[in-house]
């Protein structure tokens, strides 16, 4: 059985250090050099414009792989023609607020019942809601297919037309998918899902951390890359959102607005919202050295921002 290579590309910190090493011929598997014969980035439509032009200096740098674009959609505009029109579309983890009304339990009489714990028969308590008490806030997130719809999956499509297969037709070769997944992010480790793919993750078995990637373009005199992930994706930190504020006013543009459109979603019972407050993200309090937890890492599992 053939193996064919093929690496995963985000065109952030790790993919990109994956990509670049990989082409020098810097990893090694089984003893023997080993260059992967492709670089597949889906392209979900909404990275920052520096990704893109970070995408054009690896297409500029890469002389033994071919980097391969695809894509299923745009999914910012998905998302929002299909709120508009109530068709499906992928859920995005935004975060949802619900009014969950308490109200005083008034007494209104008593019921015969057998206890179970002991058989006998008592008298019951009936209660029904009186007063309202106060309005309680309960969030929640929805459900992510995002990674899969717009990562996954069409990365999946591409191994299988590169190959020369049709949609649902028995793939013979054996593929190694390269994850660009560094050593602080062991969590996102994970076996592949389809039976002729294998996951591999040659910065953990080389025992590098983002860190150690960022060190290894400094150490070749090389720019360093951006992060790579959607500009709306929720699971931003604040210094994140923050930096995109200052920085990029043409993406913290975009999502204000985006965020204000997806205020209401068919078949959500609650508001929706881009930031985990709960809040417009153009009211959310975002100051320097804020404490926040970064969910990326923790929670957008598959290729997202490798």
């Amino acid at each position: 059985m053939d193996t064919i290579d093929i690496i995963s590309l985000g065109a952030g910190v790790q993919s990109s250090t994956l990509l670049m090493k990989a082409d020098r011929g810097e990893f090694k598997i089984d003893g023997e050099v080993v260059i992967p014969k492709y670089a597949i980035m889906s392209d979900t439509g909404n990275e920052p414009d520096k990704v893109y032009e970070w995408l054009s200096f690896l297409q500029s740098q890469v002389k033994n792989i071919e980097i391969v674009l695809t894509n299923n959609g745009d999914i910012v505009r998905d998302t929002l023609k299909g709120i508009e029109n109530h068709e499906r579309f992928s859920s995005v983890p935004f975060f949802v607020v619900n009014d969950v009304p308490i109200y005083e339990q008034v007494l209104k009489g008593y019921r015969k019942v057998v206890s179970e714990e002991f058989g006998e028969i008592i008298d019951e308590p009936i209660y029904e809601d009186g007063e309202l008490i106060e309005v309680k806030k309960k969030r929640g997130i929805l459900w992510r297919q995002c990674t899969r719809d717009y990562k996954i999956y069409p990365v999946r499509r591409e191994i299988r037309k590169l190959l020369g297969y049709e949609p649902r037709e028995k793939v013979r070769e054996h593929v190694r998918l390269w994850m660009g997944i560094s050593t602080d992010e062991i969590q996102r480790v994970k076996p592949s899902q389809v039976k002729f793919i294998e996951n591999v993750y040659p910065l953990i078995d080389e025992d590098m951390s983002r860190l150690d990637c960022l060190r290894w373009f400094q150490e070749n005199d090389l720019p360093l890359p951006p992060k790579s992930s959607c500009i709306i994706c929720p699971y931003h930190s604040d210094e994140h959102w923050l930096d995109i504020k200052r920085n990029d006013p043409k993406a913290w543009e975009m999502a204000v607005n985006f965020d204000k459109k997806i205020r209401h979603m068919p078949n959500v019972n609650g508001t929706v919202y881009l930031h985990r407050a709960c809040v417009p993200l153009d009211e959310v309090a975002l100051k320097d050295n804020q404490e926040s937890f970064d969910l990326f890492d923790n929670e957008c599992e598959g290729m997202c921002g490798l």
